[in-house]
């Protein structure tokens, strides 16, 4: 029975993602400065590509999207810079989801990425630092920002209908992330920055929604 089918793994994301909260690199090994988390690389290795399976079968039906980028956005947040080898998968997933299903979670755990993987010039030292953000991969994540901008831009200006407050939300949390970490590459953008200047005041005037306006202003 394909119901059932889909509450199983429903259900099955759910636990992955209450067990992920619990399998974080405890701190006794971060000391080791050793890339190879034997955790994380079961996770990449044995879990990530069932994960992308269900992606392209069952990435259309919102709550199977909504469940695995809980789990995809939890594993960034508990693994940090271990996860690293499957960052690109990761933003293809996430580039993926948003152009084809439009669900405003694959916006949510954009930010969390763009967070996780930027340089944010802090002093403070990250317990995972010893893997190194390379310029390549700083520069990627500025690519894989701007893909989720331009996505959105083309849903606004041909397709206005399938967007609703949720998504605009999402979009601009992640927006707020993108201003925080990458500011120099977007305001450098000045066409992006038209458009976005211009859509924000558009939506202003045709949404009556406290949240999404406290989010644009």
């Amino acid at each position: 029975n394909n119901d059932n089918n889909i509450i199983n793994i429903s259900n099955s994301l759910d636990i992955l993602s209450i067990y992920i909260d619990n399998l974080k690199p405890p701190h006794e090994f971060l000391k080791l400065k050793d890339s190879n988390y034997i955790i994380s690389t079961f996770i990449i290795n044995e879990i990530f590509p069932i994960i992308f399976n269900i992606f392209n079968k069952f990435g259309k039906l919102s709550k199977i999207s909504e469940k695995l980028i809980k789990f995809i956005r939890k594993c960034i947040q508990n693994f940090k810079r271990f996860i690293l080898p499957s960052l690109t998968d990761i933003e293809n997933l996430l580039i993926e989801g948003f152009k084809n299903f439009k669900f405003g979670c694959y916006l949510w755990c954009s930010g969390t990425l763009i967070k996780e993987f930027s340089d944010d010039g802090n002093d403070n030292i990250d317990d995972d630092e010893f893997i190194k953000l390379t310029p390549d991969i700083l520069n990627n994540i500025w690519t894989f920002s701007l893909n989720q901008i331009e996505i959105l831009i083309n849903i606004y200006e041909n397709n206005f209908n399938e967007l609703n407050v949720d998504i605009l939300e999402d979009f601009y949390r992640m927006l707020n992330d993108i201003l925080m970490f990458k500011p120099i590459e977007f305001l450098n953008n000045f066409k992006i920055v038209e458009i976005i200047y211009k859509i924000s005041i558009e939506l202003i005037d045709k949404f009556n929604e406290f949240e999404l306006l406290n989010l644009i202003i």
